[in-house]
């Protein structure tokens, strides 16, 4: 169940993304994450690799969301209930003083024969030009 807890967090990971180009082909595959922010906006993102810092390529075009800082918090419930496994984590990095950034909510839940595994995380993201 742990190989289970990180391959999750891995994927959880993938929404920090830091691009330093463009996206230059739409994803073909990934887990598809919705981000809901507090500018008003909604990002459907593909989170495709195991790095800490990958890019979540945006749907809606050839874009990357660039995040600074996450907290997620994962929860495990197997089957029977009991006990429950969580785990935390939380990470930032540093943003230009003029950069506009906003925060985004997400909740992905999976569930196998083991049990239900659900994550609820925030992530700031730079503001996404166009």
């Amino acid at each position: 169940m742990l190989k289970r807890l990180a391959t999750v967090a891995a994927t959880a990971a993938l929404i920090v993304g830091v691009p330093t180009t463009a996206a230059h082909a739409d994803p073909t595959k990934g887990d598809l994450i919705t981000l809901d922010c507090d500018n008003g906006e909604t990002y459907d993102i593909i989170a495709f690799s195991n790095g800490a810092w990958s890019p979540g390529l945006r749907t809606d075009g050839n874009g990357v969301l660039r995040p600074v800082a996450f907290d997620l918090t994962g929860t495990f419930t197997p089957v029977g209930g009991e006990p429950e496994e969580v785990f935390s984590e939380s990470t930032s990095k540093k943003v230009g003083a003029k950069t506009e950034t906003t925060d985004c909510t997400f909740t992905e839940t999976s569930t196998d024969d083991t049990g239900t595994f659900v994550l609820d995380g925030s992530v700031t993201i730079v503001v996404p030009r166009g």
